[in-house]
C-alpha cells in the first residue's frame, strides 16, 4: 500500500477510535440524560391519568384531581388544580406539575414555569389521554432514538474531523515558520494520533467523575500546544542531527 493511502487509512482509523471512545465510553451525559427522562415518562403515561383537553388557548384538566406519582427517587408527576412551587422545591429534579393554568418543571437548580395558555388549537377542542400520550410515544421512541444516535454519532464525527483540520493547520503554520519539510498531510496525521491520547484522557478523566465541561477548553488548548511542541521538537531534533553530522 502506497505510503499516502496508508496514512489516510491510519488517520481515518483514528477518528473512527475517537468517535467510538466519545460515544460509547464517553456516553454522551446529555442524550443519555434526555433518552432517561423519555423512558421515565413513557411508563408513567401508561397509568390511569386525568385527560387533557386542548381548547383554543389553554388546556383543563379532566378526571381525578389531584393525581400524583412517584416515578422514583422523588420524581414525581403531578396533576393538580394548582401548582405550588414552593412545595415543589421538594420534588426531586425532571419532575413536573401540570395545572389548568401553569407547567411547572423541575431542574437541577430550579424551576421552569410554563403557562399553559401558550397551549392551543385551531381545531376543536381535543382530549388527549394518558393512552394516547403513552401510544405516540411508543410510535416515535424507537425512530427518534435511531435518529438521535445516528445524528450524535455524525455530528461528533465532523466535530473531531474539524478538530483535526485544525490541528494539522497549528501544526503546517510551526512547520513553515521554520521552513521545515512537512506536508499538511502529515501534519494531519500528527494531529490525528494527539487527539486521539487526549480524547482517551479526557474519556478516563470522566470515568474518574471529576470531568466537567469547564475542562473542554483547556483540552483543546492542551491539543494544540501538544501539536506545536511536538512538530517544534521534531525540527530542532532534525536540525540537531544534521549539525552534528
Amino acid at each position: 500500500m502506497h505510503s499516502k493511502q496508508y496514512k489516510k487509512l491510519i488517520t481515518l482509523s483514528l477518528l473512527l477510535i475517537n468517535v467510538l471512545v466519545i460515544f460509547f465510553v464517553w456516553e454522551h451525559p446529555a442524550m443519555r440524560s434526555l433518552l432517561s427522562t423519555v423512558e421515565l415518562y413513557r411508563k408513567a403515561f401508561d397509568a390511569p391519568l386525568p385527560e387533557i383537553i386542548v381548547h383554543s388557548k389553554g388546556i383543563t384538566l379532566d378526571g381525578k384531581l389531584p393525581t400524583r406519582i412517584r416515578l422514583r427517587d422523588n420524581i414525581w408527576l403531578i396533576f393538580d388544580t394548582y401548582t405550588d412551587s414552593t412545595e415543589f422545591l421538594s420534588c426531586a429534579p425532571r419532575s413536573i406539575w401540570i395545572s389548568n393554568d401553569l407547567l411547572l418543571y423541575r431542574t437541577e437548580k430550579s424551576i421552569k414555569t410554563f403557562k399553559t395558555k401558550n397551549i392551543s388549537s385551531d381545531d376543536p377542542p381535543e382530549t388527549i389521554s394518558g393512552k394516547k400520550i403513552h401510544d405516540k410515544f411508543e410510535k416515535y421512541y424507537r425512530p427518534g432514538k435511531f435518529f438521535l444516535n445516528t445524528f450524535l454519532i455524525l455530528v461528533t464525527f465532523i466535530s473531531l474531523f474539524l478538530l483535526m483540520l485544525l490541528g494539522g493547520g497549528v501544526g503546517i503554520i510551526i512547520d513553515a515558520f521554520r521552513e521545515g519539510p512537512g506536508t499538511y498531510a502529515q501534519m494531519l496525521h500528527l494531529a490525528g494520533r494527539i487527539l486521539t491520547v487526549w480524547v482517551i484522557i479526557a474519556a478516563g478523566i470522566e470515568r474518574a467523575g471529576i470531568f466537567s465541561f469547564k475542562m473542554l477548553g483547556a483540552f483543546l488548548l492542551l491539543y494544540l500546544l501538544s501539536i506545536a511542541l511536538l512538530v517544534s521538537w521534531n525540527l530542532n531534533h532534525k536540525i540537531n542531527v544534521k549539525t552534528s553530522i
